[in-house]
């Protein structure tokens, strides 16, 4: 997602959704952990990921040399083995942390315990299989046993994409979803206040206005939601995945340019407010309601 759906989701509504476990460690607490844990991923991924692209250069390099290894010299031989060796290594690791950061945005906005549980030991039964094969890529002796190695990992990455995609869906569907609960709830709340005002002024009538508008975005973030769900949820063979995949994010992709809308209309409703009634009043009832600010 983007950085305005981050924006949203840190910011404006404020997830809670992570509950207390201790007396000392508060929600708030809890949710800037798993956030520090994520941005650590991210930056390591990122040191990753220039490191597997350094060894796909150097691994292209030496790819025509390897198509013909038998015709090198044994220190030839040694030296583009090594160079195909740690391509190999380096694309594991590249997919490991992938699953890693999948797991910590699981933790982050899955609030359902089990099915948190779920897609963790799933990602991480994957996490295991990969770390596998790396033993058997530093293990192989000969360009053989490495190229042997090599199509079992394609293979496998094969067949697990949709596996793995199915879960990404549901991640990034659920994070949009948590936002839009706490939109309609948020909505709610807004509607009892503004109802409670004297409707024959005409700055209330324009709040009124804005807040059918905000219900109306948020209405079409959750139509698009259901559909992208109806999309990722279908993903079970490897012919269906980039089709449903994409559909999901096609789908999620026009519910933040709702959501974005919605929390434009949000701004101007709160500053209407503020101007003809003073402070914006606190409307959270509990630590899983979402809050209000500019």
């Amino acid at each position: 997602m983007n950085k305005t759906m981050a924006l949203l989701l840190i910011g404006l509504f404020v997830l809670s959704t992570v509950p207390i476990t201790t007396a000392e460690q508060s929600v708030e607490q809890r949710n800037q952990k798993v956030i520090q844990e994520y941005n650590i991923l991210k930056q390591e991924y990122k040191q990753i990921t220039n490191e597997w692209k350094n060894s796909k250069t150097d691994y292209l390099q030496t790819k025509k040399k390897l198509q013909r290894f038998n015709q090198l010299t044994p220190e030839e031989q040694e030296i583009h083995f090594e160079k195909a060796q740690e391509f190999m290594t380096r694309t594991l690791d590249r997919m490991e942390k992938h699953l890693e950061i999948l797991q910590k945005w699981s933790e982050r906005v899955i609030q359902d315990d089990s099915q948190q549980q779920e897609i963790i030991e799933d990602l991480g039964t994957h996490i295991k299989n990969l770390n596998e094969f790396k033993v058997k890529v530093s293990e192989a002796i000969t360009i053989q046993e490495l190229r042997s190695v090599g199509n079992e990992i394609n293979d496998y990455w094969k067949n697990s994409r949709a596996d793995i995609k199915r879960v990404t869906g549901t991640i990034l569907a659920t994070k949009v979803n948590n936002i839009i609960l706490r939109a309609e709830t948020l909505s709610e709340k807004l509607h009892i206040k503004i109802n409670s005002l004297d409707q024959s002024h005409e700055e209330v009538q324009e709040m009124q206005t804005l807040l059918k508008e905000f219900d109306t975005k948020i209405v079409l973030a959750r139509e698009n939601y259901e559909h992208a769900k109806g999309a990722y949820t279908q993903i079970r063979s490897l012919s269906e995945v980039d089709e449903l995949f994409n559909q999901t994010k096609g789908f999620l992709k026009d519910a933040d340019k709702y959501l974005k809308e919605s929390h434009k209309i949000l701004k101007k409703l709160v500053r209407l407010y503020r101007i003809n009634q003073g402070n914006f009043p606190e409307i959270n009832s509990n630590n899983d309601a979402p809050g209000v600010s500019e």
